[in-house]
């Protein structure tokens, strides 16, 4: 009896299209942050504005509510809870790109796509209420890159009761990202291999 064939990715089609000329594709594949904390976002000078004593003492104490301006992941709660989602400083790889998927992933899946010059974050077009599943495959938008020597290493990553993939940057910043709800790990182990020789063979 044969074997039945191997799925296409879904994604490749619109990760193609993301691609420069010249550019190759190396692997696409569906991922989500993990539930728990993830860095400050980068600084913004529009925003900045001197806290006094009390103003200070009342951000501290909405941050540990999680319903302060940092938003989700930033909780004192979320840690407990779901531990470290990524970390790294204020402005940090990891800081733009967690802070990038929070402003803009609402309602939209991800999707990370590595080519042999770059690390590409899309993004489906946004979903209308209770019509998840009905979203395109067809296109994605462009929210975070990185070139590929931005990225120091990748792997398979055991965090409490599960696995997942860990992308650690050049700037000492990391992100963990998971298979989608339902996915089996081999996403993340292809993920792995792309973006570090190796990597999707080292599990720890």
């Amino acid at each position: 009896m044969e074997s039945a064939p191997a799925m296409a990715n879904p994604w490749t089609w619109a990760a193609e299209a993301l691609l420069e000329p010249g550019e190759r594709l190396l692997a696409a594949e569906e991922m989500q942050t993990p539930e728990g904390t993830t860095p400050p976002p980068p600084p913004d000078p529009e925003r900045h504005t001197p806290l006094g004593p009390l103003g200070k003492v009342g951000v501290a104490f909405l941050s540990l509510l999680n319903l302060n301006e940092f938003g989700p992941g930033s909780s004192l709660l979320d840690r407990l809870l779901f531990g470290v989602a990524a970390d790294g400083p204020a402005g940090s790889l990891a800081s733009s790109l967690t802070a990038t998927l929070l402003r803009t992933g609402a309602r939209r899946r991800s999707v990370l796509v590595v080519s042999d010059r770059r690390l590409v974050v899309g993004l489906t077009p946004e979903a209308k209420l209770f019509s998840w599943a009905e979203q395109s495959q067809d296109r994605l938008d462009v929210v975070w890159a990185v070139p590929r020597t931005a990225i120091s290493a990748a792997a398979i990553h055991r965090y409490r009761l599960r696995r997942r993939l860990l992308i650690t940057f050049a700037d000492g910043s990391w992100a963990a990202f998971r298979p989608a709800y339902g996915a089996d790990l081999d996403p993340a182990r292809r993920l792995a291999g792309a973006l570090d020789s190796g990597a999707g063979r080292l599990e720890v």
